[in-house]
Order: structure tokens, then sequence, then C-alpha cells
């Protein structure tokens, strides 16, 4: 097959990704939870904001209106935020960025360079119940001895953006 062609069908997938992490194939869900676990394991998102997946040594284009990443489960150890990230597992982290869209969800940055990912419904209610409102009337999150400050997002991220308050 020649690249133009392998380009056409590669961004022709029918592959999509919801706002709520489902995956789609020509606007039908994908029912298997294990395809849904292997596509999100192999999620990718570009610098130019294009969202792949690969399987295997096959690839191809998805279309996402928001971010890519979604995280499960929070909580708060010793060490930083504890988190669950579809497709990736457990990891911690120490420097967060975690605002509130308007879409009233929230979405979180690992560090000023990190791709965002939103905060599941599970996840939400987790991170609700881990939030106090600071002496000038602010959300925030304490984390390791610090007060972690929930920002209130312009619009909501999209995939590819590193924090700038987007």
């Amino acid at each position: 097959m020649n690249a133009e062609a392998l380009d056409y069908l590669r961004r022709h997938s029918g592959l999509s990704l919801s706002a709520e992490g489902v995956f789609y194939f020509h606007g039908e869900i994908v029912p298997n939870t294990r395809v849904q676990a292997l596509f999100h394991a192999g999620l990718e998102v570009r610098s130019d904001g294009d969202v792949t997946l690969t399987v295997g040594s096959q690839w191809a284009y998805v279309a996402c209106d928001g971010v890519a990443r979604f995280i499960d489960s929070v909580g708060v150890s010793d060490e930083g935020l504890v988190l669950t990230v579809r497709g990736r597992g457990r990891s911690v982290i120490t420097d967060p960025i975690l605002g509130v869209g308007p879409d009233e969800r929230f979405y979180l940055w690992e560090g000023e360079s990190g791709l965002p990912a939103v905060l599941t419904r599970t996840a939400h209610q987790q991170v609700a119940g881990l939030l106090s409102e600071s002496v000038a009337g602010q959300l925030t999150l304490m984390l390791a001895g610090r007060e972690v400050p929930v920002i209130t997002l312009r619009r909501n991220p999209r995939a590819h953006e590193a924090f700038d308050n987007p």
C-alpha cells in the first residue's frame, strides 16, 4: 500500500474518544471492556495535538474533542497525589496543577509541562472530599504540607495543551 493511501486510512479510521473516555468506532460504542482498556493503554497525544492509538505495529488517528487522559481514582499519600490513570496504572505526582473547567469537571496536569487529564466521576468525588477552603475563600488541596490551589479555568483544555490556564 502506498504512503498516501495508508495515511488516508489512518486519518479516517472511524475511531473516536468521548468526553467520558469511551471509544467509538464509526459512531458505535466499542462494546468490549478489554478492548476499551487496550485502547486506553495505546493512546498517545502528539505535540501537534493529534491523538493516535497504537496496537502492536498498527496505529491510527483518533477523533478527540477534549482531553485524552482520564483519572479513575485520586488519593493523598506522604509522597504526593496518588492517581490511577486509565490505561497507565498508578502513579504519584508531587507537583499537580488542579483546575475546574466551565463544564464543572476537574482537570489535572502533572506539572506545567504535563498534558491534561480529566477526573472521572469517581475521582471527582474523591478529590472533592480532599478539598478545603483557604482563608481567602479559594479551594485548596493539602499535599505534603502545602496548599495546592484549585484554579478556575477559562475554558476546557484540549488533549495536547500544557498548563496555561486554557
